[in-house]
């Protein structure tokens, strides 16, 4: 999904979408099954909760990491192609594209250079978070693979 442009139609991301989110359904059940894996069968329980939880905090951390650099990419871009924006313009960009600039209403000579800004910037800081989530789970992945050990898994005892 990376390399897309302000000029790429929708379509352009449909197939890492549809990839991320059969990958997403491949991973997951293993990922959960790995969790109850590892305990005795008594804490069972406990290890579901436990991975339901990292999930949770990860998700929300990856979130929060991922907005956060987003954020601060569309606001450098902005500050580089608008050098005397508006206050705020970037927040109106992170959360609403250039139809949220359009919405200001802002005087003709400017309207127009915010709106192919806001474009320039969306696009340049999602490139930016897809790159580095797709960094982040190549890492996540191998190290997934490295870690990993045969040994940790419970095994049965045949009862």
């Amino acid at each position: 999904m990376h390399g897309i442009s302000p000029d790429s139609e929708w379509t352009t991301l449909l197939v890492g979408f549809l990839i991320s989110g059969i990958g997403v359904g491949i991973t997951n059940p293993g990922i959960g099954q790995a969790a109850i894996a590892v305990v005795p069968v008594e804490k069972s329980g406990m290890g579901s909760g436990i991975n339901s939880t990292f999930r949770q905090v990860g998700v929300a951390t990856g979130v929060a990491g991922l907005g956060a650099i987003f954020q601060s990419q569309i606001n450098s871009k902005l500050a580089e192609l608008l050098p005397h924006a508006p206050k705020g313009l970037g927040e109106v960009v992170a959360s609403s594209g250039s139809r949220g600039v359009e919405a200001l209403h802002l005087p003709p000579a400017l309207g127009a250079k915010a709106v192919h800004a806001a474009d320039v910037s969306f696009v340049s800081a999602f490139n930016s978070i897809i790159l580095i989530a797709a960094i982040l789970s190549f890492v996540g992945a191998v190290l997934g693979f490295l870690l990993t050990r045969s040994s940790s898994f419970v095994q049965s005892t045949g009862a």
